[in-house]
């Protein structure tokens, strides 16, 4: 296939966007950020380019942050604090472990094998800390004083740690489902999300 697909584009400020338009019959830009691509897009100075780009607008990981949300919202939290550190934090390890992570993720936008190129552009860390994140911030608004306290408790490290494994690997599952045979996948990401 000569279509092109980048997952976490944004506005394609790690991507050569002129670059791939031209080489390709059409380029996939997907994302959360809809005015990022927008922008992205519309700084190519040849309509003709423009043309071949199509925005997708929507989640990649397949649900992740909002599976995590409901097992987080299905906790006591309050009680659970009453009960100290060793509770909140196995809680929160629970939430981590019961979550689930589509593997791979679905998209009815996206059929597999579509594509001679799939980028993923910055995007594998994300898929994994956001979510993480919420975590954090959930326990720092029923016990702030626990903030930071998450290193000393070895359950809660260990479901953090197999999170972002199978984060990383549904991840990984996607950009192989997506390539046509003989496609090639580019993964551009940072050391830590």
């Amino acid at each position: 296939s000569r279509s092109s697909l980048i997952l976490g584009a944004g506005a394609c400020t790690e991507v050569p966007l002129a670059e791939l338009g031209r080489a390709s019959d059409e380029v996939v830009l997907a994302d959360l950020d809809l005015s990022s691509m927008q922008q992205a897009r519309d700084e190519l100075t040849s309509s003709a380019l423009r043309k071949q780009i199509r925005l997708l607008q929507g989640d990649i990981s397949g649900g992740v942050s909002q599976n995590l949300a409901r097992l987080l919202a299905q906790q006591d939290w309050s009680q659970l604090a009453s009960q100290g550190a060793r509770a909140i934090f196995d809680a929160a390890a629970l939430c981590l472990e019961q979550c689930l992570v589509p593997d791979p993720p679905q998209s009815q936008e996206l059929a597999p094998g579509d594509f001679g190129l799939v980028v993923s552009s910055l995007i594998l860390t994300q898929l994994f800390s956001y979510p993480i994140l919420d975590v954090l911030d959930t326990i720092q608004r029923i016990a702030p004083s626990l903030l930071n306290e998450q290193e000393r408790h070895r359950r809660y490290q260990d479901a953090a740690q197999d999170f972002r494994i199978r984060i990383i690997n549904a991840h990984l599952h996607l950009l192989r489902t997506l390539l046509d045979t003989g496609g090639v996948a580019v993964l551009l990401s940072d050391i830590r999300g």
